[in-house]
């Protein structure tokens, strides 16, 4: 996340340093760009903030209900193991072979 936010403020920087130095009378009429690049720095860094946790909230959300889902079709509730998508087989067969191996790691 922290680079996610990094990289938005630095490419909005780049972005209002460009315009300030291509637009023709405003080099003239300006003294020093460092204070609008500075606070188009401070506008995105909260724009980018709260893209990235709304992003963040959402992909908390769907793995949490990937695993509720797990859980409760161990457990012989919810839906049955195989109406999962087929993408998903693949991923579930490679974590069960993981969990039964007895590895340093996983």
């Amino acid at each position: 996340m922290f680079v996610g936010k990094l990289f938005i403020v630095l490419v909005t920087c780049l972005i209002c340093w460009g315009i300030i130095q291509g637009a023709a009378p405003v080099p003239e009429k300006i003294s020093s760009p460092y204070f609008p690049i500075i606070c188009c720095a401070l506008i995105a860094y909260q724009i980018g903030s709260f893209f990235l946790s709304i992003f963040s909230f959402s992909i908390d959300t769907i793995f949490l209900c990937f695993l509720t889902d797990e859980q409760l079709s161990e457990n012989g509730k919810g839906r049955p193991p195989n109406s999962r998508p087929k993408m998903m087989n693949a991923f579930i067969d490679d974590m069960a072979a993981k969990k039964d191996k007895k590895g340093c790691c996983c």
